[in-house]
Parts: structure tokens; C-alpha cells; sequence
């Protein structure tokens, strides 16, 4: 697991091969897009809708006879204090092969720009596909082209849209943000090797997974096929949140403090949850989000760490006489906290240390740990969900 750990921190690739790689992938990705930007710096710039696309992270290596690319790719907003469509930042992961390192890098960039960027296109013009209802408002769907890779090639293929198999679970996910992202990837491999994949707003949602399982078998056999495309849905009627993402990113960036200060560098005698929480309590004034965070922020570290483990997408919450069960995705602030700290990592802003100790006093981490040594596979491992304890007056919001 540390080894695991040490290559968040520590690439293989030098600062400057990425930075003329990225340059590379900023100037392919300026040309082949179908509207109006330019290149300022390292970022480009959308200057007619108030949007912004940068690079934060770059692994490429050379495998057997081809090249393997990883990118992360950024889309937000270019000046917060002008109108702006993005409520936060979207974080795409784009990982392509080719025979040489510029042949990875334009499959990677043609990619995100059939999906992501065609999809966001969409929003900017208001072109929408389709609409669909929800238990609180219409949501209205933009989508991206659909990429699919047969062998090796990106071809022009139809195939029914795998959206239209999950449009009518999606209820169950989605709160109250004003712009939800969608990533979709399928791939079969042959030989009884497939993997699908639903993700909602950087989150992977395994119920979701499964139910595409029998449409990405009727492809590929013998030949390796992948289908992925990016959905954007947006409410008719825009929605309203007790927290803004603005509140939400501060107050995680001082619960983030407290818990260094106790597991780092030692500035409070013992570290016990309680004399933390006190402390928490005492920086963000706010009862419930204290003790929401003292139960997150290890657990979505871990769940960042060790991605390879599926885990559920639900919280059971206990009271003295009442037990609530809740869709992660259904709280609009923890979608904040989970994504700003995933932000936070893949940015290397969080101390290592600090994530080896998040990763120590979280129970999933035991659980994975304990597994491993009982010889079970990551892939094999589901963890169904989470339960922490609250006082009768804790509110869900």
C-alpha cells in the first residue's frame, strides 16, 4: 500500500519532459477543437464563455511496442468574478496507447475532445439531446460524441446509447448541483474480460456499473472494443444548496489543519477523535460539518488511494431511535468535499505523511488490509457502505 502511496507523490517522468509534452497536448488539443480558443501560458482559454482547460498531471512510459499515456485534463471556470456556467472544477482522466509517444497523445486528446469537450460545447450553445424527470425537476441532457475504439482505431460506429439503460436510476444519485458530469466507459477485451464503468461527478457508482454489463457484451468477442462518451445534465429549474462549494472548500481546508497538527506534527498531545473534534468544532462553528468531516476526509482519501476496491454509494446514519440510509450522492456538500480533496491529492497539496495517516485510523483501510493478508484480490473487494453515529439533532442537508 505505500508503495502504492509513493507513486501519487512521485512521478517516473521529469518536470521538463512533462512540460514539453504538455505543450504538445495544449497545442494538438487548440486545433482540433470546433469553437473559438487560445492559448495563454500553459491553460486554453474559452474567452467567450468564461472557461478554462489546464493539464494537471502527465504519465507517459513506453510499454511493449507502443506507448502508454496518462493525462489529466481540468475544465473550470477562466475568472470566478464574472458570470460563469461551472459550479467547480471537472477532473478527466484520459489514458490512451499508440505506437509512439505522439501517436498516445493524439488518441488521448481526440478522446477527451469527442466527449468532454463536445459535451461542454453542447452546454455553451444549448443544444440539448434529450430530457428526462427526476423526483425534484426535469433534467436536461447534453451530450458528447461517442468514441469508440475497435483494435486499435477510433471508428464511426451506431450503437444504441448505454445513457438510455441507467437515464431511469439516476434519481437516486443526483442532488442538488446545477451541472452534473457523466462519464461513461465500457471496454471488452475478449476471453471473459470486460469492465464498465458509470462515474458521476468524478465518483464511480457501481450499481450503475453492473447494469451495462450485458450491452458491452454484445461486443468485441475475439477483438478488444471500448465505448466512451461524457453527459452533461443541467436542471430546468436551478437548484439551491445550504452550502456554497466556495464555504465548503474553507471549511475542509481547516478541518484539513486540525487533523495535521494532531497526526503530524504533533501539536496536540494525543490524538483521540473527540479532543480533534473539539478543536474542529471550535475552527468551523458548525456541529454537523464537523462531524461529517472527522468521518470523510479518511475515508475519501482511502477511497482515492485504492481505487481498485469497489465501494458503495450509500451512508447508513444512526441515531438513538432511528436509522436513516442515504445516497452518498444525495448530499450536495459531501460531492464538494469528495471532489475538492481529490483535487487537493492529484495536485500534491496534501502532505504525504498526512495521507498515510488518514489512511491508519480509517476502519476501510483495516478492512482492505486485512483482506489482503487473508489473500483476496483489490478487484474483489467491495466495501457496501458506510455507518457513523450522530446525536439526535443531527439534520441531513
Amino acid at each position: 500500500m505505500i508503495k502504492k502511496l509513493k507513486t501519487i507523490f512521485k512521478s517516473a517522468n521529469t518536470d521538463e519532459e512533462k512540460a514539453k509534452i504538455k505543450d504538445m497536448i495544449l497545442k494538438e488539443l487548440s486545433e482540433i477543437m470546433s469553437f473559438e480558443n487560445h492559448i495563454e501560458n500553459t491553460e486554453i482559454i474559452f474567452k467567450n464563455y468564461n472557461v478554462k482547460i489546464s493539464i494537471n498531471n502527465i504519465n507517459f512510459r513506453e510499454t511493449y511496442q507502443s506507448y502508454l499515456i496518462q493525462i489529466m485534463f481540468n475544465i473550470e471556470t477562466a475568472h470566478q468574478d464574472r458570470p460563469n456556467l461551472l459550479e467547480e472544477n471537472f477532473i478527466h482522466s484520459a489514458t490512451y496507447n499508440g505506437s509512439n509517444l505522439e501517436n498516445a497523445i493524439h488518441n488521448a486528446v481526440l478522446s477527451f475532445n469527442f466527449t468532454c469537450i463536445e459535451a461542454l460545447k453542447s452546454v455553451l450553445f444549448n443544444d440539448e439531446e434529450d430530457e428526462f424527470n427526476i423526483s425534484t425537476n426535469t433534467m436536461r441532457v447534453f451530450k458528447g460524441k461517442n468514441c469508440i475504439i475497435v483494435g486499435r482505431k477510433i471508428i464511426e460506429k451506431y450503437i444504441p446509447d448505454p445513457f438510455d439503460i441507467i437515464k431511469a436510476s439516476l434519481d437516486e444519485y443526483l442532488n442538488n448541483k446545477n451541472l452534473h458530469w457523466i462519464s461513461i466507459y465500457c471496454v471488452n477485451i475478449g476471453k471473459d474480460f470486460y469492465i464498465t464503468t458509470v462515474n458521476i461527478d468524478g465518483i464511480d457508482i457501481p450499481e450503475l456499473s453492473n447494469m451495462l454489463n450485458d450491452f458491452i457484451l454484445q461486443y468485441g468477442g475475439d477483438t478488444f472494443f471500448s465505448f466512451k462518451n461524457t453527459y452533461i445534465l443541467k436542471p430546468t429549474i436551478p437548484n439551491k444548496c445550504i452550502y456554497s462549494k466556495a464555504h465548503i472548500e474553507k471549511q475542509v481546508l481547516k478541518a484539513i489543519d486540525i487533523y495535521t497538527k494532531a497526526v503530524l506534527h504533533h501539536d496536540m498531545p494525543t490524538y483521540k477523535d473527540k479532543y480533534v473534534g473539539d478543536y474542529m468544532l471550535e475552527a468551523l462553528n458548525d456541529k454537523d460539518l464537523t462531524l461529517e468531516l472527522l468521518m470523510w476526509l479518511p475515508q475519501i482519501v482511502v477511497e482515492m488511494i485504492i481505487p481498485e476496491v469497489k465501494y458503495g454509494n450509500q451512508f447508513t446514519i444512526r441515531k438513538q431511535e432511528e436509522e436513516i440510509v442515504i445516497r452518498k450522492m444525495k448530499l450536495t456538500h459531501y460531492y464538494w468535499v469528495h471532489n475538492y480533496v481529490k483535487q487537493l491529492l492529484f495536485q500534491k497539496k496534501l502532505e504525504e505523511e498526512f495521507v498515510k495517516a488518514m489512511m491508519r485510523i480509517n476502519e476501510t483501510f483495516n478492512l482492505i488490509t486485512e483482506a489482503i493478508q487473508r489473500g483476496e484480490k483489490l478487484e474483489n473487494l467491495f466495501i457496501f457502505e458506510m455507518v457513523y453515529y450522530v446525536d439526535d439533532d443531527y439534520k441531513i442537508r
